[in-house]
């Protein structure tokens, strides 16, 4: 692809970053409707599939503010890049894997590369845009976003149903090839030269195992003894509660705890919090519910989980606004 140049390059950036998006949030609902295929080709428990969600999220989860920091100290093109890289390579180990651990680390390679790509994708975007142009190229972001969360489940069950449970992350091949080309040929490189250079090894470490050993506790409690779920659980508390004491003596913390301080933030962070686990739970359960207490192919499934994820598109392109309107907090 010929280097792109003058007003046309913005716009080049937008698809290019919203390629990342796309994917990375296309593959954190699209696996829920093969579930139950995926349990029968590889023989997999409960524990193993709810890993298949959840090393993903969780992995995004830790990474994402590092690859922030990353991304302001060696480049953030750069990183977004190397995040594509990884989802790639991430999304072969998936579609190749032939038990359901190589399942499990194809997703977390996946989750890393994720990370890198929901830390950089709003970064490039808000870099090329000029004040008065930037709040229609982010409305354009976010609904590229809610697309993919919505199409999720309906791409999952036509993919399925036509081809199989592999094919969900061999399509992801294209997309990411394309957008590595766009966001080399058209994204400038930046920085931020005021961003510290150190970053929160301790913090880290401690985020990665409390959040790990929280939901290891939780997602083996059948399989394993009461002794051994309550001492990872204690495990997984205590490195959280590590990381808090990290972060307030930290000179260049993961999270800003003082952030929580802050009414309308907490509440938002509250109420997301809360939203995402019930979304979560929904997308988990019900399709293998529709499919294998129903009966529901894969495909129908997806039709009928759609009303769950449909209204993301119509809602998030009028909250904006609604904001814009009313305020924050109405």
């Amino acid at each position: 692809m010929p280097h792109v140049e003058g007003n046309a390059r913005r716009w080049w950036v937008l698809g290019g970053s919203s390629i990342g998006l796309f994917v990375l949030m296309l593959d954190s609902t699209v696996v829920a409707l093969a579930l139950a295929p995926i349990r029968a080709d590889l023989h997999a428990s409960t524990a193993g599939l709810q890993w298949v969600q959840n090393v993903y999220l969780l992995t995004i989860a830790a990474f994402v503010v590092t690859f922030g920091r990353a991304g302001d100290v060696y480049g953030r093109r750069t990183v977004f890049q190397l995040g594509l890289v990884a989802f790639g390579l991430g999304s072969v180990v998936s579609a190749t894997a032939g038990s359901i651990e190589a399942l499990v680390a194809g997703r977390a390679v996946q989750g890393l590369g994720a990370a890198a790509l929901l830390a950089q994708s709003l970064a490039l975007v808000t870099n090329v845009f000029a004040p008065e142009d930037r709040a229609r190229a982010l409305g354009i972001w976010a609904a590229v976003s809610s697309l993919a969360l919505a199409l999720g489940p309906l791409v999952g069950g036509a993919v399925v149903e036509l081809a199989s449970w592999r094919w969900l992350f061999w399509v992801n091949l294209p997309l990411v090839a394309a957008g590595i080309a766009i966001v080399a040929a058209a994204t400038p490189q930046s920085r931020d030269e005021s961003a510290p250079r150190r970053f929160d090894v301790a913090g880290l470490v401690t985020l990665t195992v409390g959040l790990t050993g929280v939901v290891v506790a939780l997602v083996q409690v059948k399989q394993w003894s009461t002794a051994a779920t309550v001492a990872t659980l204690a495990l997984g508390l205590a490195s959280l509660a590590a990381f808090v004491a990290v972060e307030r003596r930290s000179p260049a913390p993961i999270v800003d705890l003082s952030l929580f301080r802050n009414g309308p933030y907490f509440g938002a962070t509250a109420a997301a919090f809360t939203l995402v686990g019930c979304f979560w739970a929904v997308m988990f359960f019900v399709p293998q519910y529709l499919q294998l207490v129903l009966g529901r192919s894969t495909f129908e499934s997806g039709l009928e989980v759609l009303p769950v994820t449909a209204p993301m598109i119509l809602f998030s392109a009028l909250a904006g606004r609604l904001i814009a309107r009313f305020g924050a907090v109405l």
